[in-house]
């Protein structure tokens, strides 16, 4: 049976520790190395036919132990979160521990929780930012207005993996459009006058305001009641994507895009209510 100990962080890290018999790993290492026979070509031999010492040497001791542990993590890692009732942001990333011959392994995963918000009278700060002239607001100018004062009044403390999660994938997602473009990270950041280390705090205010203003929108959308019903998933998808059918649309996708919806509606609720 795998063991497991939680263990957690004031900001939300989640730090899961696997014991895994040494009886398990061999069954799956056996089924694992079975599997990746079947497409394996070794000289001499038909495909899918060769010894499984010649199969294991020809795969390597690495590549047997990430097969090995594919088999098993998924299933374990589902157990505990379950178990022990945990909410993970992010899909942990694993580190391989021990992996002695004969012995028991054990594996690291890392990942985080979101942590819960607790909002200010952001309502009052809305009030002492409103311009005092009263010339009438767009949505646009409320919108700003109620998201800078939740920003200013919401107290969190998000977990510096989160943090660090979005970043790079903010900072990979700008060399993806650098390269399209033929250009060099240290040209684009010479030509808007920024570091690598002015832009990495750049993106990390940048993320951690955004992560506060959606955890901010979906704890107001709670207390002010706010849903959203499956037609308006179907409608924005119809308006955003006219040519994709619903059916292309997992799960996944469409709960993300319920969240989205979520906090726009949550959004313009409080816009109403300025006058």
């Amino acid at each position: 049976m795998i063991s497991s100990t939680v263990a957690k962080t004031d900001d939300g890290t989640i730090q899961i520790t696997l014991t895994i018999p040494y009886k398990t790993i061999a069954e799956e290492r056996a089924k694992a190395v079975a599997e990746a026979a079947k497409d394996i070509v070794i000289d001499g031999f038909r495909k899918g036919m060769a010894p499984t010492d010649k199969v294991e040497a020809k795969l390597g001791e690495a590549t047997i132990i990430e097969k090995t542990l594919t088999r098993i993590l998924p299933e374990a890692l589902g157990k505990v979160v379950e178990t022990e009732k945990l909410a993970l942001a992010l899909y942990p990333k694993f580190e391989l521990v021990s992996a002695e011959k004969d012995k028991d392994w054990q594996v690291r995963a890392v990942s985080c929780e979101l942590p819960k918000i607790t909002l200010g009278d952001f309502q009052k700060e809305i009030l002492v930012g409103k311009p005092k002239e009263k010339k009438e607001q767009s949505l646009g100018e409320k919108e700003n207005l109620i998201l800078t004062a939740i920003l200013k009044t919401s107290e969190v403390k998000l977990p510096k993996l989160l943090i660090n999660e979005e970043v790079e994938a903010r900072l990979t997602s700008l060399l993806v459009r650098l390269e399209k473009l033929s250009l060099k990270l240290e040209s684009y950041l010479a030509s808007v006058g920024k570091t690598p280390e002015s832009l990495r705090v750049e993106y990390e205010k940048q993320v951690t305001e955004s992560i506060t203003l959606e955890l901010a929108l979906n704890e107001i959308a709670k207390k002010e009641g706010v849903e959203i019903k499956e037609t308006e998933i179907d409608e924005a998808i119809k308006a955003s994507l006219p040519e994709v059918k619903d059916q292309t649309i997992s799960p996944a996708q469409r709960q993300m895009l319920r969240g989205v919806i979520l906090r726009q509606k949550t959004l313009q609720t409080l816009a109403s209510k300025i006058a």
